[in-house]
């Protein structure tokens, strides 16, 4: 099954299941774009503008928000930068970092724009971009993209690991209906190795 055609069913899990506090990203690009996963090494090279342009040759255009305390902390974790260092870095490449106000206007922008790539909350996903996977990971999956809840305190370190809440033993102690055909879905997708981020 295309992944194209699972966005639907992941946005309705995610939207069901997952807690209002629990801030988790996704990496999405335009739906032509032919990369289906990057490694987190190679992200970070896209976020620095060391990576300018896909193998296709198409030019990297890097979407990000202009206050968002989840994506802040994501790139944080990512890249081992402070959100100084960040802010610096962002300003130095205007030419080819693109800021928006929302997820919608960023899910916009990556949908018209060729080479565009952004992270986008879970549940803001739609079928009018692509899904991309990080070492090999969907969305929640844990090692997808370091990420942590908004009310964890600062000084705590280690990644949060929202596929948790997906683990049928976890739904059961809390009274929420086992999705156990839902994940194996999610979770059998993808096997092949096509599609990866190659830098020469």
């Amino acid at each position: 099954m295309k992944l194209g055609r699972q966005v639907p069913a992941i946005a309705f899990v995610i939207c069901s299941i997952v807690p209002c506090f629990a801030h988790h990203l996704a990496v999405v690009v335009d739906k032509d774009n032919k990369i289906e996963n990057v490694t987190s090494a190679h992200l970070v090279r896209i976020v620095k503008s060391e990576i300018k342009k896909w193998p296709d040759g198409r030019e990297v255009v890097l979407v990000l928000h202009k206050a968002s305390g989840s994506e802040m902390l994501t790139l944080e974790r990512l890249t081992n930068m402070s959100a100084t260092e960040l802010q610096v870095l962002i300003s130095a490449h205007k030419a080819s970092i693109t800021t928006v106000e929302s997820d919608q206007e960023l899910l916009n922008l990556v949908q018209s724009t060729p080479g565009a790539l952004g992270f986008v909350d879970v549940r803001a996903i739609n079928d009018r971009v692509k899904v991309v996977k990080v070492d090999g990971k969907l969305p929640l999956e844990a090692g997808y993209l370091p990420h942590r809840s908004m009310d964890e305190p600062r000084a705590r370190t280690g990644f949060a690991s929202g596929s948790a809440l997906f683990h049928p033993r976890m739904q059961e102690s809390r009274g929420w209906p086992v999705t156990r055909p839902r994940i194996r879905v999610l979770h059998g997708h993808g096997k092949s190795r096509d599609g990866h981020l190659s830098v020469r």
